[in-house]
C-alpha cells in the first residue's frame, strides 16, 4: 500500500465506507478571475510519467521548483523526474530531470513568447558524477549556497519501491552549482551532501532504504551568517519509526578549505523530548515521526528563522531558532500540545502566509478529511480536516508563550473527503488577502479545492476566532455546455491524482498563475500542468505589484526577509500585508525569491509603501515609496510594476533600467553632488562621503544585471 501504514489504510477504509456522494453542481461562479489549463500551448515536453500519490510501486511525491535561474526576469521550472522509466522498474536508469526555460525574455529584456523550451539537465552538467547521473528524484531547492549571486540547485530523492540493499546511494542528496554561463558542476562531493549517512539508523533498527522516503526540504540561515542551512525532512513508514531513526537532519553551511560546505548537526540538536500520557516531557529520546513538507520562517517574529514540519501520523513539529549571534546553531523543540500544533492526523503539505493581516506567518497544513465520526469504532473515527494554524505566540526567547490557534473545522476550509498534498496561499485576484489552492490525490474522486479570502470573520480580533473567513470557490458554468461562458473552459479544480502545487507569475501579467505535478496516465499524458489566471469580465481584478528583494554576500536572494506593503487608499479601507522569502513549501515545492502583492482596486492619489526588512539585524530596513498612478501606469522604473530592491538595485539610477551603466554613472554624480538621498548608499546616513562613492563604484564594477 505505498509504504503506508496499517491503521492509516484501516482509516482510510473507514472514511470511504462512509462517504456520501459528492456534489455534482455547484451555483454559478462570480469570480473576476478563471484558471484555464495552458498546459498544451506552454509546456511542450510531455515525457514526465510521474508515478507517485496512490500509484502501485511509485514514489509518494512528484516535484516542482520554480526561479528566475538565469536572471533574465521571467520564471523558469526544474522538473525532478519522479519515477517511471521506459520500461517501468523502480531502479531505474530514470529519465533525465528537466529544466523548463521560460521564453518570455531572453537575457537581453527582449520580450519573447509564452512557453517553455524543455532542457535535460544533465546536458548542463558538465562535470555530472556518473554515480548521480540516473538517480531517482522526487523534489528540489533554488538556493545560492556559496554567496556568488547565481542559483544553486539541491535535487533529492529516495529508493521507495527500489530493489537495492543500503549499499544503494539512491538516497544521496545531490547540489549542483551554477556558473556564470547559466551551465552547472556537480559539487555534491565537495559540499559534503554526497557524504552524509542517511541509512545508517535504518540498519540499526533492522529495516530497509524502501521504508525511507523523501519528504519536503528547506533552506534558509539558522546561525546568522547570511548562509543558508538546509533541513531535510523523511517519511518513514509509522509502525517502524522508533528512537534510533532519525527522520530530521539540519546541515549547517560552514566554509570548508575549499569553499562552503555542509556538516550535519548532532542528531542530540532535534532530539523532542518523550512525552508522557500526561502530556508532560520526559527524557529525551530520538523519535522524530513521518515528516513530509517543512518550511523555515520566522513564526515568533523575533528576527530569525524558525522550523515547521508536517508529520503524517505524528504531531506537526516545531523548532524555535535560540541562536546567539556568533554561537552555535540552538533549536528549541517547542512540545506540540503546548503551541497548539498537536495533531496526529495525515498532515502532509504546507502553505503559510499573513492571511489575517495581523502582522505575523500563519500555518495551514493538508490533510485527509472526513466529517464521519464513530467514537465505537476499533480505532475510533473521529472527523478530519485541514488544518488552518492561527499565530499567536510571541517573540519572548528563549521559547513562545503564546500558541498556534487551530481555527479550521468541518464548516470552514473543509471538503468531505478529500485526500489533500499540496498547498499554497495565493492572493488570485490581487484584492490584497491571501487566497488557498489545495491539491488533491483522488482517491475519493475529489477535486482539487480553491478557497477565497472572502471576509473578516465575527470577532477577527480574538486569537481564538478565524480573523478571516475563506469560501470555496467552485468555477462552476451556468450552462456547462455553452462555450461562450465564461467558466466554460476552466481547467481548474483540477481532478487528477496531484502532488505538488506551485504559484507565480510566468507571463509576468501582474496575476498569480498555478502549476502542479499529476500522476501520468495514458489518456492524459502531460505530468506538468500550468493554469493560466485570466479574467472573466466579471467584477475586477485588483492592480498589483511584485517585489524582489536582493541582499548583499552571503545572501544575495534575501532568503528570509520579511516585505511589507502598506496601502494608504484615498477611498476605502487601507490595506497592510507581509510576506517573506522563503525556499522550500507546498509539497516538494519551490516558489520564487519574490512577493506578489495585491494591491486591490487603487486610485492615482493612493500611497504605497514598501519596507523590506533584512534577516540581518545590522542591515537597515529598506523603504520605497510610491504612487497609485505610478502602479496604474506600470511606470519604467519598476518595470512593468516588478519592484527591484537591494543588490544593486539602489545603484540603478538612470534608464535604461535594468544594468548598471554609464548612464547611472552620471546620475550618481548629479545626485551626490545634490546632497539628494537616494545617493546616500552607505552608512553614515545623512552623509554624503567616500563611503557611498565607493558603494556606487562597488556596484558599477559588478554590472549587475536586474531583469
Amino acid at each position: 500500500m505505498n509504504g503506508f501504514s496499517y491503521s492509516k489504510c484501516m482509516k482510510l477504509a473507514l472514511l470511504a465506507g462512509a462517504a456520501t456522494p459528492s456534489m455534482l453542481y455547484a451555483q454559478q461562479s462570480t469570480s473576476p478571475f478563471k484558471l484555464v489549463d495552458e498546459s498544451s500551448t506552454t509546456v511542450q515536453e510531455t515525457a514526465w510519467p510521474y508515478s507517485f500519490p496512490g500509484a502501485a510501486g511509485g514514489s509518494q511525491s512528484g516535484g516542482i521548483a520554480a526561479a528566475d535561474f538565469d536572471n533574465d526576469g521571467d520564471i523558469d521550472i526544474f522538473v525532478p523526474n519522479g519515477l517511471d522509466t521506459s520500461s517501468g522498474s523502480a531502479d531505474g536508469p530514470y529519465r533525465p530531470d528537466y529544466l523548463l526555460v521560460n521564453n518570455l525574455f531572453d537575457q537581453d529584456g527582449n520580450p519573447g513568447t509564452t512557453d517553455f523550451t524543455p532542457i535535460a539537465f544533465h546536458t548542463l552538467a558538465v562535470n555530472l558524477d556518473p554515480d548521480h547521473e540516473d538517480l531517482k528524484s522526487v523534489t528540489a531547492l533554488w538556493f545560492d549556497y556559496d554567496g556568488d549571486r547565481l542559483l544553486d540547485l539541491a535535487v533529492f530523492g529516495d529508493c521507495h519501491g527500489c530493489s537495492t540493499d543500503f549499499s544503494s546511494n539512491r538516497i544521496t542528496p545531490r547540489l549542483f552549482r551554477q556558473r556564470h554561463d547559466n551551465t552547472f558542476e556537480d559539487v555534491s562531493v565537495a559540499s559534503g551532501l554526497s557524504g552524509l549517512d542517511l541509512l545508517s539508523d535504518l540498519e540499526d533498527g533492522g529495516l530497509d532504504d524502501f521504508k525511507r522516503q523523501a519528504g519536503g526540504f528547506s533552506a534558509g540561515d539558522l546561525n546568522g551568517d547570511g548562509y543558508p542551512e538546509l533541513f531535510l525532512g523523511y517519511w518513514t513508514a509509522h509502525q517502524i519509526s522508533r528512537e534510533e531513526v532519525r527522520n530530521a537532519r539540519v546541515l549547517e553551511n560552514i566554509q570548508g578549505p575549499n569553499g562552503r560546505e555542509f556538516v550535519e548537526l548532532p542528531g542530540g540538536s532535534l532530539t523532542p523530548p518523550v512525552i508522557d500520557g500526561d502530556g508532560n516531557p520526559q527524557d529525551d529520546g530520538n523519535l522524530i515521526a513521518s515528516l513530509w513538507q517543512s518550511v523555515l520562517i520566522d513564526l515568533d517574529q523575533d528576527g530569525d528563522l524558525d522550523i515547521f514540519a508536517a508529520c503524517d501520523g505524528f504531531d506537526n513539529r516545531m523548532w524555535i531558532n535560540n541562536t546567539v549571534s556568533g554561537g552555535a546553531i540552538d533549536l528549541e523543540y517547542i512540545v506540540p500540545s503546548s503551541v497548539g500544533i498537536a495533531n496526529d492526523d495525515f498532515d502532509m503539505g504546507v502553505a503559510f502566509a499573513d492571511y489575517d493581516a495581523d502582522g505575523d506567518f500563519d500555518l495551514f497544513t493538508t490533510n485527509i478529511t472526513s466529517d464521519n465520526e464513530d467514537p465505537n469504532a476499533v480505532p475510533p473515527v473521529v472527523p478530519n480536516y485541514n488544518n488552518l494554524y492561527r499565530n499567536n505566540l510571541t517573540s519572548v526567547p528563549p521559547s513562545v508563550s503564546g500558541t498556534m490557534h487551530q481555527v479550521s473545522g468541518p464548516s470552514h476550509l473543509y471538503s468531505q473527503l478529500s485526500w489533500n498534498w499540496g498547498a499554497s496561499f495565493a492572493d488570485l485576484d490581487n484584492d490584497g488577502w491571501s487566497d488557498l489552492l489545495i491539491t488533491n490525490q483522488n482517491y475519493f474522486n475529489s477535486d482539487s479545492h480553491v478557497f477565497m479570502n472572502t471576509s473578516d470573520s465575527s470577532n477577527p480580533q480574538l486569537p481564538t476566532d478565524e480573523g478571516r473567513l475563506f469560501t470555496e470557490e467552485f468555477f462552476a458554468p451556468a450552462n456547462p455546455f455553452d462555450p461562450n461562458d465564461p467558466f466554460y473552459s476552466v481547467g481548474f479544480p483540477s481532478d487528477q491524482n496531484s502532488s505538488a502545487l506551485i504559484k507565480f507569475d510566468y507571463d509576468r501579467d501582474g496575476d498569480l498563475d498555478v502549476m502542479e505535478t499529476v500522476e501520468n496516465f495514458a489518456a492524459d499524458p502531460s505530468a506538468i500542468l500550468l493554469y493560466e489566471n485570466q479574467p472573466t469580465g466579471i467584477g475586477q481584478i485588483g492592480h498589483s505589484l511584485t517585489v524582489k528583494p536582493r541582499g548583499d554576500e552571503a545572501n544575495p536572494f534575501a532568503l528570509g526577509s520579511k516585505i511589507t506593503v502598506d496601502v494608504d487608499k484615498a477611498v476605502g479601507d487601507d490595506l497592510s500585508m507581509l510576506h517573506t522569502i522563503s525556499a522550500g513549501v507546498s509539497f516538494m515545492g519551490h516558489e520564487p525569491a519574490e512577493a506578489h502583492i495585491g494591491l486591490g482596486d487603487i486610485s492615482p492619489t493612493d500611497t504605497i509603501t514598501i519596507t523590506v526588512t533584512w534577516l540581518d539585524p545590522n542591515d537597515t530596513p529598506y523603504v520605497v515609496n510610491m504612487t497609485g498612478a505610478e502602479i496604474i501606469a506600470g511606470s519604467a522604473t519598476t518595470a512593468g510594476n516588478v519592484v527591484r530592491v537591494g543588490w544593486c538595485s539602489y545603484a540603478d539610477l538612470a534608464q535604461p533600467f535594468g544594468q548598471i551603466d554609464f548612464f547611472d554613472l552620471s546620475e550618481f554624480i548629479e545626485r551626490f553632488n545634490a546632497q539628494d538621498p537616494t545617493a546616500d548608499l552607505k552608512p553614515n546616513w545623512g552623509q554624503f562621503d567616500f563611503f557611498d562613492v565607493s558603494e556606487f563604484m562597488r556596484l558599477y564594477n559588478l554590472g549587475c544585471n536586474l531583469n
